[in-house]
């Protein structure tokens, strides 16, 4: 997930949201047919749907704002909300 946070460095914010949550479908489809990791919850549908839209983007912001303020690597979108 790391690699692909430095990728999108100069995406805009909902580009940025969007890659993500598609970056967490594939590794979940991944992980459905090849179980590499094993959430502890229920496998329905709307937890699935929350921790891809929610933990996954979350996280990848979270991701994107510490590195922008502690390695100085300049994210559009986070610029772009610091400076207002």
């Amino acid at each position: 997930m790391f690699a692909n946070v430095m990728i999108m460095r100069d995406a805009r914010f909902f580009h940025f949201y969007f890659w993500t949550i598609f970056i967490g479908i594939v590794y979940e489809i991944t992980n459905f047919y090849l179980p590499v990791w094993n959430w502890e919850y229920g496998n329905s549908y709307f937890e699935y749907g929350t921790m891809i839209f929610a933990g996954y983007s979350g996280i990848s912001f979270l991701m994107a704002y510490v590195i922008h303020v502690f390695l100085k690597t300049h994210f559009h979108f986070v610029d772009y909300v610091l400076k207002k």
